[in-house]
């Protein structure tokens, strides 16, 4: 194990043990009230039991603090979980003033769009997909030219007759 996880389980540890002196400080200051019938929110008028009163709950907030600092320091000792961007996005000239400028959001939607439609190519193993659409475009649009090319033909045959 290494020395930073050591120090992270001591800081864990530690600070398992704040909360529980915590809760116990906070149990006696209970106990105390209970014994005094003291209500919440409300001070004992006798010298003695303001001292012991005033005891409990400077402990209470000892410990608060200390489990505070604990808290933080345990923070700071944690490993941290960087975010990994799933996509890189490069860098676009502005139609207006032609420097380099990063994406706006439209256009990055539009990239992560095409890098999925790419990646999912490249995954059926196909080539490009959009050549094979505007081939099929082709097919149609030559069909059409030659049925209005027969259809022409067939009009002039007609007016000859």
């Amino acid at each position: 194990m290494s020395t930073e996880n050591k120090e992270l389980e001591a800081k864990k540890q530690e600070k398992i043990d704040l909360t529980n002196e915590l809760k116990d400080a906070r149990k006696a200051l209970v106990k105390f009230r209970k014994e005094n019938e003291l209500k919440a929110g409300e001070e004992p008028e006798d010298a003695k039991l303001q001292k012991t009163f005033k005891k409990l709950n400077q402990a209470i907030a000892n410990k608060e603090s200390e489990l505070e600092k604990v808290k933080e320091e345990l923070k700071e000792l944690r490993p941290k979980k960087g975010f990994t961007a799933k996509y890189t996005y490069p860098t676009v000239k502005d139609e207006d003033s032609g420097e380099e400028r990063e994406m706006t959001k439209a256009e990055k939607k539009k990239f992560r769009a095409k890098a999925r439609s790419e990646k999912k190519r490249a995954e059926k193993g196909e080539d490009t997909p959009k050549k094979a659409k505007a081939s099929k475009k082709e097919e149609k649009t030559e069909k059409v030219k030659t049925k209005k090319k027969k259809a022409v033909q067939a009009d002039e045959e007609e007016d000859e007759d």
